[in-house]
């Protein structure tokens, strides 16, 4: 038997705060049975659930190995899950999204591999882009269509892998720094993907398709 958790201090308790449209008011939902901590990453909608990167040391009130994990939240009863990840996803390189209506995970590393969660398992669905062995980066799955995967890199790149021919194609860069001579000023900063999801997404439907 795994030891029960001690009741926590204010600090360690997990709090979700919700805002109600019908309502037009906030409100708090406290867990004690939950203990984790998220990564610095965007989460992900799917299934009616909202997923993060973190990792998992208490589940339901016991002792966990501290593991990383996908926590999710149940927006409809309102209560935490987690997928356990397996120690290849584990990796500060490992970016999560929802491609094809599968969580998706991209590994950054030599190779940049896709895995994809299927029968309740991640499995490894092969590689869409060869790296430079010194290369690391965090790049985050938005949309595939055949051999080609629209990837969000570092928060800036809109990139675009082929796995048929290991081509790789910066589609678009929005760039963190002004530079003004030899000064540099910091400016702005823009994060591509939200601007990914209306250039890729499947239901996006350009305003001169929307007349008539």
């Amino acid at each position: 038997m795994k030891e029960k958790v001690t009741p926590k201090v204010a600090e360690e308790l997990v709090r979700v705060v919700i805002y109600s449209w019908r309502d037009a008011s906030w409100r708090e939902i406290q867990s004690d049975d939950w203990g984790f901590t998220l990564l610095h990453q965007p989460g992900i909608f799917y299934e009616g659930k909202l997923f993060w990167a973190g990792k998992l040391w208490e589940r339901q009130g016991e002792f966990q190995r501290y593991n990383g994990a996908l926590i999710s939240f149940d927006l409809s009863t309102e209560t935490f899950g987690c997928i356990d990840l397996p120690e290849e996803l584990q990796g500060e390189f490992c970016s999560f999204g929802v491609v094809e209506g599968r969580i998706t995970a991209v590994v950054c590393r030599a190779v940049v591999e896709v895995w994809q969660y299927t029968d309740n398992v991640f499995r490894n669905m092969g590689t869409v882009w060869t790296n430079r062995p010194d290369m690391h980066c965090l790049m985050q799955p938005m949309f595939g269509t055949g051999n080609a995967m629209v990837l969000v890199q570092n928060k800036q790149k809109i990139t675009v892998c082929d796995s048929s021919n290991n081509s790789r194609l910066h589609a678009l860069a929005l760039d963190k720094w002004l530079h003004q001579g030899r000064f540099v000023r910091e400016g702005p900063r823009m994060e591509a993907a939200p601007l990914a999801e209306s250039l890729f997404s499947p239901i996006y439907v350009a305003p001169e398709d929307q007349k008539g």
